[in-house]
């Protein structure tokens, strides 16, 4: 053993230098191996954070489709209301039409008669007149419910974000 050490004397910087560079190399091949660890956890953290990205995109997307189906259904109602208050607007014009008497009818009519039929003209009148009021009315709330439906489709991520928030607290325009 003894002969050993003499014969590895004169080499003694090198053989410490190798077993240093041995150490270095190990000591550097580990960190590289928890850099590359950390790059694999932060790529892994990257791609599930896109994929909940995306998925709360499609979510939005089918609430505003929900939405825009819901409107449009409301829409299609009111439609068919006004339709039907215009056609019973009109068939009461046209009954008041039919009940509408001459001038020499009304000359020859008693006073019983015209007043009936003064009160009868009188309560067609308010009805028409309802359902015409009605009838505006439902066409201007659809008309305001179209151009709100239209003036609140996002057009981007960050505007349905918005539009969610504020649908959430109640702030809807």
């Amino acid at each position: 053993m003894g002969n050993l050490l003499k014969l590895l004397d004169p080499y003694r910087w090198l053989v410490g230098g190798v077993i240093v560079a041995t150490l270095i190399g190990g000591f550097l091949w580990y960190r590289a191996s928890l850099i590359s660890e950390g790059e694999r956890r932060a790529e892994h953290a990257a791609a599930t954070a896109r994929a909940e990205a995306q998925a709360l995109a499609d979510a939005q997307a089918r609430n505003m489709q929900e939405i825009a189906d819901e409107a449009q259904q409301h829409y299609t109602q009111e439609l068919a209301a006004a339709k039907t208050a215009a056609a019973s607007a009109n068939a009461a014009l046209a009954r008041l039409r039919g009940q509408s008497a001459s001038a020499a009818d009304l000359a020859a009519a008693s006073q019983s008669a015209l007043g009936a039929y003064a009160a009868s003209a009188e309560r067609d009148i308010d009805w028409c007149a309802e359902r015409l009021v009605r009838t505006g009315e439902t066409a201007a709330g659809a008309s305001a419910a179209a151009h709100a439906f239209h003036d609140a489709w996002p057009r981007t991520f960050d505007e349905a974000m918005t539009l969610q928030l504020q649908t959430m607290k109640g702030n809807a325009k």
